[in-house]
């Protein structure tokens, strides 16, 4: 967690960078009849500062110490309502009351609008970012559907060169036969008159 010495720290860096930046842009855009270059400096800055906020602190999850310094400072530095007001008022004490309606409105609706840009980008990047998670994970979802394939080919080959048993199954064992005696199994002899003769004696 940031201690609050380096927040002050960021702030006053970033806030230097923002004063900077305007004033650079005060000296290449010259404001003798309108204000063009306090109107361009906070419409800019409403863009970003949503941008900032919306995406890289709450999406992009930058640093917390991060996000407020470019907020605070360099943003806050950046943009002016203070030079807003007073340049409105120099053209109502001129007289110049059509570019002090113009530069009112030009105001407000043009940093609405800005603001809206902000969120139409911060939209398109979220939308951005999705198609890529989904792109991600429909390859790898394609990858594993070939890992998959891939090894049912290999158990498929190695089923189909696993060597086949050619053994038949043994025929149940007959059971032996008893020898027969000689003369046992044989009939009766029988004589004339048809009783069995006697067997003789040895």
């Amino acid at each position: 967690m940031a201690t609050p010495a380096f927040l002050y720290a960021i702030v006053l860096a970033m806030g230097a960078i923002g004063a900077t930046l305007r004033y650079l842009i005060e000296l290449a855009i010259p404001t003798e009849t309108f204000p063009v270059g306090t109107l361009l400096i906070n419409l800019i800055g409403c863009y970003i500062i949503y941008i900032v906020y919306q995406w890289f602190d709450r999406r992009v999850h930058i640093p917390h110490s991060i996000a407020r310094g470019i907020g605070v400072g360099l943003v806050g530095a950046f943009t002016t309502l203070s030079a807003f007001c007073t340049e409105s008022l120099a053209l109502l004490q001129t007289g110049e009351y059509l570019m002090f309606a113009l530069y009112v409105s030009a105001t407000v609706f043009g940093t609405f609008v800005a603001s809206l840009a902000g969120w139409a980008t911060c939209s398109l990047l979220a939308y951005r970012k999705l198609k890529q998670l989904q792109r991600r994970r429909m390859q790898h979802h394609l990858e594993m559907q070939r890992v998959a394939q891939s090894e049912s080919a290999h158990q498929t080959l190695v089923n189909a060169s696993a060597p086949k048993s050619n053994s038949k199954p043994t025929a149940e064992a007959e059971p032996a036969e008893e020898p027969e005696l000689p003369g046992l199994n044989e009939p009766d002899a029988k004589n004339e008159s048809g009783t069995p003769s006697e067997w003789r004696r040895s």
